[in-house]
């Protein structure tokens, strides 16, 4: 049993030589002799490539970004595009996404519908975020409301009717759910 597998393992190395032996005698085998084995790639084709695989994957992202464009959340496709027609500017529009998330809304909609709920959250994201210069986002928060709003005007003393403990127990609610 064991001299027919090596009987057999001998038959298949006398085969693998003639046919390396074939290899070399032909004219592919006579090219690897002469000039020996050209494992280098030129670059130029490595490089055409590369960019070939780069292109086609920028592609790609655009056909998917192209076909998925119109699927932003329905709030806030709704709030981009009142804002637009109501002559917001981009900046403006991020303002108030900002003070909506830092704020805990679930879209920017209620600050634009309403200056009371503007001037309130606005007051909790200077007073979470402990902005360095307030009159600076104020001014801006001024224009903005100016926009939304007519006759808007930015009271720093939203706490009229409140004395100080409830102003602070309202402040110290909203930032609580702030986060």
């Amino acid at each position: 049993m064991m001299s027919g597998k090596l009987l057999i393992l001998g038959q298949a190395n006398e085969a693998a030589q003639k046919a390396v032996e074939r290899v070399l005698s032909s004219e592919v085998g006579k090219n690897i002799r002469d000039n020996g084995i050209d494992t280098k790639l030129d670059m130029r084709l490595l490089m055409l490539a590369g960019g070939a695989v780069l292109m086609l994957f920028g592609l790609l992202g655009v056909i998917r970004w192209w076909r998925s464009r119109d699927n932003r959340s329905q709030p806030m496709g709704v709030f981009y595009k009142v804002g637009r027609q109501m002559g917001l500017k981009t900046r403006e529009l991020l303002l108030l996404r900002k003070i909506a998330k830092y704020t805990g809304l679930a879209t920017p909609l209620a600050l634009m519908m309403s200056s009371g709920t503007l001037q309130v959250h606005a007051h909790v994201y200077i007073e979470a975020c402990g902005i360095q210069k307030p009159d600076k986002f104020i001014a801006a928060i001024e224009v903005l409301g100016a926009k939304l709003f007519d006759g808007f005007s930015f009271s720093e003393d939203l706490n009229d009717g409140l004395n100080d403990k409830e102003h602070e127990a309202a402040i110290a609610e909203a930032l609580k759910l702030a986060g």
